[in-house]
């Protein structure tokens, strides 16, 4: 996603964008179409930050919760790929309005704080970059909400 504008300026912008919203099948294909545009590096970057985090925990539950954290993320990551390129979001059951909109608007409300807050805590240095970075951030915020509105 680097490369697309300031996140300052462009996460806002997003956030409001989901907002706006009304269907489970218009949040799938904005959600899709955001996810896809992630390159390559930064899907490796963001991985490996997952792998750093699931690496701080103690055996064995270290080894239990990988596979977990692997199938969450990425799994979540290709089926949301998957579905808006084969045309799910266009289905029947995907033009029921977003559930909850009050939470679902409170959630687009907090998503730029979360994306552009400072945490050095979770900056991992990898060059010019980290992990922390906003883009980085926002990979995650997409993902959940497609777990929990789509």
């Amino acid at each position: 996603m680097r490369g697309h504008g300031a996140a300052e300026e462009e996460i806002p912008r997003i956030a409001a964008k989901m907002a706006s919203l009304r269907t489970k099948g218009e949040l799938g294909t904005f959600l899709a179409d955001l996810a896809g545009r992630y390159p390559m590096y930064d899907l490796q970057v963001i991985s490996g930050r997952t792998r750093h985090d699931v690496d701080l925990l103690p055996l064995p539950y270290r080894e239990a919760f990988r596979p977990y954290a692997e199938e969450w993320f990425w799994g979540r990551y290709h089926r949301l790929l998957s579905m808006g390129r084969d045309g799910s979001f266009a289905a029947p059951p995907m033009q029921q309005a977003i559930t909850d909109l009050e939470t679902f608007h409170a959630y687009c409300a907090m998503l730029p704080d979360g994306c552009l807050r400072d945490d050095d805590e979770a900056e991992i240095s990898l060059g010019e970059h980290t992990a922390a970075s906003p883009w980085y951030q926002l990979f995650y915020y997409l993902l959940c909400a497609f777990a929990m509105y789509v």
